[in-house]
């Protein structure tokens, strides 16, 4: 970069900078910086004319309201940050780590890492990356997306050395759910005749879980029944006796996808607060409008508590709190509380 362009960079840089500073009054000024060098390191990646660009997108926080929301935005994902942190203390006496993790996609375009959790965003994360890095999607089936998305892993770059380089430069995302609405999710989607996953693979998945476990089903009058499809009951009875090593992508633990105590995120997205995380994550990384349409246009908050509910309604409280138990690390890491019913 000639030395000339640098230092317009530099001071347009600082300049957006002291303009967000002016605004901090009340609110955790510490927070807000953070989150304005997080923004400033992304800069440093792109063209001097793409910097400079972005620079002025920086200083339009301060219309709008933008800059208000930025500011609480921050707040809001610091306490995540902090919430995990206690987990990783009380589950594993340590600190949360900074060790690249192969599962996570990365977009070279605006300089993020997602990795991916099954019912939880995973489509949606894959499809925007190919998006954002120009790949054309519209003749690929399923298997052809699968492909394109494991070149853009972190475990398909060459060294050791290149893959902890992205993951210290870029901005670092994972995207949660409740763990039991999780459940529910993925049975609706993949065991169920209504689902959209109801298909050769885990049809006669859910018809083995029917058969395995209709012998113990809590109403007697239920193990009679003729559905050739497993029950709700009978898939946390699947849950219960398989740990994660025996479970399906769709609904093996946050812990064993991510493992957030070894590796840290820089944004903690949850489905609860989706619209508001993916505006957040767009005005962090400077997201084109275009490509704003792929990133989950649709990002009104995807949770029903009281369907979940229904669900485990269903289920004897003894099971139900078996599986609370083996699920409580993914509830702790990431602030979901026990849910009121299972008291």
């Amino acid at each position: 970069m000639a030395v000339g362009k640098k230092f317009v960079f530099v001071l347009c840089v600082a300049l957006c900078v002291i303009m967000g500073i002016m605004t901090l009054n009340s609110l955790n000024t510490q927070v807000i910086l953070e989150k304005y060098r997080t923004t400033v390191r992304q800069f440093s990646m792109l063209p001097v004319q793409k910097q400079q660009e972005n620079c002025s997108s920086v200083q339009k926080y301060n219309d709008n309201g933008t800059a208000d929301f930025m500011r609480v935005m921050a707040t809001l994902h610091r306490e995540r940050q902090d919430t995990l942190a206690r987990a990783c203390a009380d589950w594993d006496k340590r600190q949360v780590g900074n060790e690249p993790i192969g599962n996570a996609l990365f977009s070279k375009k605006y300089k993020f890492t997602a990795c991916p959790i099954f019912k939880s965003g995973s489509s949606t994360f894959l499809r925007s990356m190919l998006e954002m890095e120009g790949v054309n999607q519209t003749p690929m089936k399923f298997d052809g997306l699968m492909a394109e998305g494991r070149k853009r892993r972190i475990a398909a770059l060459p060294t050791a050395e290149k893959k902890q380089e992205i993951w210290d430069q870029y901005l670092n995302v994972i995207l949660v759910r409740s763990p039991f609405e999780r459940f529910v999710s993925a049975y609706t989607d993949k065991l169920v005749p209504s689902g959209r996953g109801y298909t050769y693979v885990y049809k006669p998945l859910s018809k083995k879980l029917r058969d395995q476990f209709i012998s113990i089903r809590a109403n007697v009058s239920e193990r009679t029944a003729t559905e050739e499809y497993a029950t709700f009951e009978d898939f946390v009875n699947h849950l219960i006796r398989n740990q994660d090593g025996g479970r399906d992508h769709h609904w093996r633990s946050y812990e064993a996808w991510c493992s957030a105590c070894n590796h840290g995120y820089d944004v903690i997205m949850k489905m609860e607060t989706l619209s508001d995380d993916v505006r957040y994550v767009a005005e962090l990384l400077g997201i084109s409008p275009e490509h704003r349409n792929w990133f989950f246009p649709s990002s009104k908050p995807a949770t029903d508590i009281h369907k979940t509910e229904r669900f485990f309604e269903t289920v004897p409280k003894n099971l139900s709190l078996t599986l609370y138990e083996m699920s409580k690390r993914d509830f702790d890491m990431f602030g979901y509380p026990k849910p009121n019913w299972l008291w």
